[in-house]
């Protein structure tokens, strides 16, 4: 595949557990965490923050929304555009992080012929 047929997509916010209470049915364990749902147009993002600033922890899982099987993703920090951490998805679309550094981050989800870019800033 070359490096032009890679579509590059923004995903925006849907729920923001800071801003929204939590709705019934959000994937994530009891105990003070930002969920949060990034959504493009073809996957959604659902993401979990907790810890304090020394050890901070993401887990999260890309959902194809159109009933597509999982595809395999590589995904990544970036603070200030540069990577600081990598991990690939699981067989069900599910990642993690930890010892994640505080400050504005974003997540980079490398899917075949498609990356979605995301904000986690709260």
């Amino acid at each position: 595949m070359l490096l032009t047929d890679v579509r590059s997509v923004v995903a925006r916010i849907v729920f923001d557990s800071f801003r929204e209470p939590v709705v019934t049915g959000f994937r994530g364990s009891v105990g003070p965490a930002r969920r949060f749902i990034l959504r493009d147009e073809d996957f959604d993002i659902h993401i979990k923050i907790w810890g304090d600033e020394n050890s901070r922890h993401i887990r999260g899982q890309v959902l194809p929304r159109s009933g597509k099987e999982f595809a395999q993703a590589q995904c990544h920090l970036l603070r200030k555009g540069a990577r600081i951490q990598s991990t690939s998805t699981n067989e069900t679309g599910e990642f993690h992080f930890d010892d994640v550094p505080a400050g504005d981050l974003t997540l980079q989800v490398d899917l075949p012929g498609l990356t979605i870019v995301g904000s986690l800033r709260p």
